[in-house]
């Protein structure tokens, strides 16, 4: 989990100044196994949203837990692991650790995924069934199909992902679809990425993603087709991590001439257990003069939302993250 209090502008409404105290994408869960015999295990994940922290109740509930997060049943063996329930679909997880302010309101899914402050795959699937390949020679993989369960609309979800990690180096390809996403249109994503370890101190971390729906492009509605690309660099002190991280949403299909961003992201952190660091960013949206892009972590309430097209949503913060 983690806090942050921060000084936040450009965005909102009013599109004022704000000190803000939020916790993020905070959560509380539950991993296990159970020992079957024969080398098949059964597996299990349980999380909640811990959005509270900030307030003693999460948003829109009276409780410090709000809805359920990722969750999964299933059996696990040499064949890898096959799972039912609802988790971070391939294109999501091919990149998370790949995210150099993740969980928080620099968070890459400010411009990755995201078409205009709207993250379409830096998300989970519900109603999946989850396969997780055995690691092979460095190579990895993660398949899963979510069921729409609509009798009358197709709006079935699924997606892919391959990764290779091999001493510095890490490499992933990833792709994500959906049907009928709106009741009439399709929608899909591709990206790849990477990342390479430099004395075991500096990581260089380059991604590049393309969106795509079959939408007519006479509408207004295709601002989700667009190319995006994200470079982060992170070097460690001792137990202080320097962070950079700078992304370009390139200007959509649809009918706005100037609708993408660019999103620059400072920071460092220190550790202080092997569960506990603190940290401090600046991070800040500049959009073109149609652009609607935001700051902060899908799921979250930690954003800064433009009020209008065109506003350049930043952030001062200091915070801690503890890990279970």
């Amino acid at each position: 989990m983690a806090v942050e209090i921060s000084s936040q502008g450009g965005g909102g409404a009013g599109l004022g100044q704000r000190t803000h105290i939020a916790s993020n994408g905070s959560r509380l869960g539950v991993k296990g196994w159970e020992r079957l015999g024969g080398g098949l295990k059964a597996v299990f994940l349980m999380e909640a949203s811990a959005d509270g922290l900030d307030s003693g109740a999460a948003p829109g509930t009276t409780s410090l837990f709000g809805a359920g997060r990722e969750g999964y049943a299933g059996l696990s063996g040499d064949f890898g692991t096959v799972a039912l329930g609802f988790f971070g679909q391939p294109y999501k997880t091919a990149t998370a650790t790949l995210d150099v302010f993740a969980g928080i309101i620099a968070d890459y899914a400010s411009i990755m995924g995201n078409a205009n402050g709207v993250n379409l795959y830096d998300t989970s699937i519900t109603d999946s069934i989850i396969y997780f390949s055995p690691k092979l020679h460095g190579f990895g993989g993660q398949l899963q199909y979510g069921f729409g369960e609509n009798a009358s609309n197709n709006r079935d979800r699924w997606g892919a992902q391959i990764n290779y990690g091999n001493g510095p180096w890490y490499l992933t390809y990833a792709h994500a679809a959906q049907n009928n996403f709106d009741g009439i249109n399709s929608r899909s994503a591709d990206k790849i990425a990477g990342s390479y370890v430099f004395n075991g101190a500096t990581t260089l971390i380059a991604i590049y993603e393309s969106l795509r729906s079959n939408e007519d492009v006479t509408t207004t509605q295709r601002t989700s087709d667009h190319n995006a690309w994200y470079m982060g660099l992170t070097h460690k002190l001792g137990n202080t991590t320097l962070r950079f991280a700078h992304a370009r949403a390139q200007d959509s299909d649809g009918s706005l001439a100037d609708d993408g961003a660019r999103y620059l992201a400072l920071g460092i952190s220190h550790t202080l257990s092997k569960r506990t660091e603190v940290y401090g960013l600046y991070a800040r949206m500049d959009n073109e003069a149609d652009g609607t892009y935001g700051l902060g972590q899908t799921g979250s309430t930690n954003t800064v939302l433009p009020g209008v097209p065109g506003m350049d949503p930043y952030s001062f913060a200091l915070g801690i993250k503890h890990s279970f």
